[in-house]
């Protein structure tokens, strides 16, 4: 489909939307599909918020006018800001719990992730998180129903390992900002 190359090229955030496209248009009887999204906004000390959300409401826009994606299904949004705050995220979720969402979008903090995932478990919804790398979160009987698209943070010496191997660089160093 014309859309998924267009995804394609889009920023991370939007993979979760991909993901909750395959599996819902599959299982889910519903008509509309309402997604909760938690992105961090003000106070934050990650500033991809307007990016993150912006691209996530125009990939919602798209795939509600193209009948090719999930035909007569329609998404539904509510966003909040969890500021990476912890009892923000809390609030917030609950908040869109109480809206009626079908599946929650971030947050994007790992701490935020951490609380959220547990209260998502409670709630037997899905929750997929573009960004958090806690490795916590691993734990499927902690978090059944949390997800993510990216790995924890400790997978990450892998690849950086097998690189430098296939390089032959004998002195590396990591540096993170």
């Amino acid at each position: 489909m014309k859309w998924f190359t267009i995804m394609d090229k889009a920023p991370s955030v939007l993979l979760p939307l991909k993901i909750l496209i395959l599996f819902f248009a599959e299982i889910h009887t519903k008509t509309d599909l309402k997604i909760g999204l938690m992105v961090p906004w003000f106070g934050a000390s990650w500033d991809e918020g307007p990016r993150a959300i912006g691209t996530a409401l125009c990939a919602i826009d798209e795939i509600n006018k193209n009948d090719d994606i999930l035909g007569s299904f329609q998404l539904q949004y509510h966003w909040r800001d969890d500021g990476c705050i912890r009892k923000n995220a809390l609030a917030n979720l609950t908040a869109l719990w109480a809206l009626g969402v079908d599946v929650f979008i971030g947050p994007s903090c790992s701490d935020s992730c951490e609380a959220a995932g547990e209260l998502a478990a409670v709630w037997n919804l899905p929750m997929i998180s573009w960004s958090c790398r806690s490795s916590i979160l691993s734990d499927k009987e902690v978090y059944p129903t949390f997800s993510r698209t990216v790995g924890p943070y400790s997978t990450l010496s892998k690849p950086f390992i097998g690189m430098s191997t296939c390089h032959s660089f004998h002195i590396t160093f990591m540096n993170s900002f």
